[in-house]
């Protein structure tokens, strides 16, 4: 038996997927905006773990409690991952990213302003236990709403925001570090602010199944 002579032009089927994905992006514009949402709101706790050691030496906080910040915090992060089911039955996928989003801003605030390195220590915990909540209840909602066919495709364009984003921020935050820290803690929480207010996750953009653009060149198309 011999195989019958054909070809694919992987090209053309790779450009349609590009050009697919970003029609998925330009016809539903609440995947943009979950997007930002997200990125924002994770660069802002990234600031803080950025300076979270030094923060908490300058504080008073021992090497002992810097030991057992990070147990307390890789412990918080698994168990509130595992959790992420349960949590989003018992209070809905859009209160979840709303407070904990609004919970960064507030738990930012209140590094600014505590007096008791235990206080602050619970606080820096807290902002970095919901920064790693939020990334696998955005990873849900973003699959449900993306075609499988063109799902890799336009997650790695709406990934670009993060770099995009996260560039200026960490700049601006080394910047600011280097005069006072608490500088980078109000910029963590002007940023998850503008997330909030400019950038918000609605119940409409969860209750809805869109249907994405089909690749140009679909992925069974022989081309002689």
């Amino acid at each position: 038996f011999t195989e019958p002579k054909h070809k694919k032009d992987v090209s053309k089927y790779e450009i349609g997927i590009f050009k697919s994905s970003i029609e998925t992006i330009k016809h539903h514009p609440f995947l943009l905006r979950i997007s930002m949402n997200r990125v924002l709101v994770f660069t802002s706790t990234l600031l803080v773990w950025r300076i979270s050691q030094p923060y908490l030496q300058e504080s008073g906080v021992s090497v002992v409690m810097l030991g057992a910040f990070y147990v307390v915090l890789q412990g918080g992060a698994f168990f509130s991952k595992w959790s992420v089911g349960y949590l989003e039955k018992r209070f809905g996928i859009v209160m979840m990213l709303r407070w904990t989003a609004f919970a960064v801003i507030v738990m930012a605030a209140g590094a600014l302003v505590v007096q008791t390195s235990w206080l602050l220590f619970l606080l820096i915990v807290g902002i970095l236990i919901i920064g790693a909540l939020r990334e696998p209840i955005f990873a849900g909602v973003l699959n449900v709403h993306i075609d499988s066919e063109n799902r890799a495709t336009t997650l790695s364009n709406l990934n670009i925001i993060k770099g995009i984003v996260d560039i200026p921020l960490m700049i601006t935050g080394g910047l600011l570090a280097a005069g006072q820290m608490d500088n980078v803690i109000i910029l963590a929480a002007a940023v998850s602010f503008v997330a909030v207010i400019f950038f918000p996750v609605r119940t409409s953009d969860l209750t809805r199944r869109e249907v994405c653009v089909k690749p140009l060149v679909s992925a069974g198309e022989e081309l002689a």
